[in-house]
């Protein structure tokens, strides 16, 4: 039998229906997407989810920083917070280019840093002064599957500590 959450959603990635036939994936060559049961399949699944939500492969999700206590918080405060998943984006800067952020004071505590051009907003999920992100559009992309600071930042970090 086929069970799901109560707001409809099954198998490992929790898609719904419409999501699962838009872009359940076959992972193993069975022929079949299997998101029940089988690893490779949910795998490929939650990757074509991420693709067609907009990932940009070689972009990191977003970069620690470490922000100057003299920052002018309120001059880059988001003005046009999307109606969706509104409460997670007002704790979210508006958006500058990484040449901008650095021109402001802001430095990346491992070294690391995207390109001059990459797009990013700054979150400070403590609050100002605490621990400092400048999140990319493939932040976002983890948002648009679960759309919960405290489940993205997870996820970023997660991945990190694998990558390395």
């Amino acid at each position: 039998s086929l069970k799901g959450s109560w707001a409809g959603a099954f198998g490992y990635p929790q898609f719904l229906p419409s999501v699962y036939l838009r872009l359940a994936r076959d992972g193993d060559g069975d022929g079949v997407a299997n998101i029940w049961s089988n690893e490779a399949d949910t795998l490929a699944s939650i990757a074509n989810y991420f693709v067609a939500s907009g990932w940009r492969p070689g972009q990191p999700w977003g970069v620690a920083v470490t922000v100057p206590p003299s920052l002018d918080r309120g001059a880059l405060a988001n003005r046009t917070v999307p109606t969706r998943c509104a409460r997670v984006f007002e704790r979210h800067s508006q958006w500058r280019t990484m040449a901008e952020w650095r021109a402001l004071g802001i430095v990346p505590q491992s070294g690391s840093w995207p390109a001059d051009h990459v797009q990013a907003t700054l979150l400070e999920p403590d609050g100002p002064g605490k621990t400092a992100y400048l999140l990319t559009g493939n932040y976002r992309v983890i948002l648009d599957y679960n759309c919960s600071n405290f489940y993205a930042l997870s996820v970023g970090l997660l991945a990190d500590e694998v990558e390395h």
